[in-house]
């Protein structure tokens, strides 16, 4: 769980450095975005990296809650539902326990979420409800055990 943390804090940290101090490359030689992705991709603030034992399994999971294929290389992806980004990388080593740890994705109606999760049979680890904290939310368990939570704003409860 720890190596996981740092995976997720090093994207983090990689990520605020390419777009708030990076120079900008300066190169003639032409780069195959398909080997090392967009400048939009590689210069992402706040991307979570999911490490997990079977891509092909996740990658099924994440497009029925509409994220898109933006880039696959070998043992990796990255994906993306509107501005939220995601990748995922293989390893045959990583564990497909719960962690406590989960990716929280605001969208504008938590109930088609929901509602679509629902007919697909996805995985619940916490079921949709309005919480006192201001957020109407459900939680999902992708095929590794990442918890996925889609939120939408609401009034608070008093």
């Amino acid at each position: 769980m720890i190596w996981r943390a740092i995976v997720i804090v090093a994207t983090l940290s990689w990520s605020c450095w390419l777009s708030a101090e990076a120079p900008q490359l300066q190169s003639s030689t032409r780069i195959n975005t398909a080997d090392v992705g967009t400048v939009s991709e590689r210069s992402a603030q706040g991307v979570v990296e999911v490490v997990v034992p079977d891509l092909a399994k996740s990658i099924h999971f994440y497009e029925k809650l509409g994220f898109a294929q933006e880039r696959r290389a070998k043992g990796f992806v990255s994906l993306r539902r509107g501005n939220v980004r995601l990748y995922l990388a293989e390893s045959p080593e990583a564990p497909t326990t719960e962690r406590w740890v989960n990716l929280r994705i605001i969208v504008e109606n938590v109930d088609e979420l929901w509602a679509l999760a629902q007919r697909a049979r996805l995985q619940v680890d916490v079921p949709l409800g309005d919480r006192p904290f201001g957020l109407r939310d459900f939680t999902l368990l992708d095929p590794a055990g990442f918890q996925v939570r889609f939120a939408q704003v609401i009034e608070p409860r008093k």
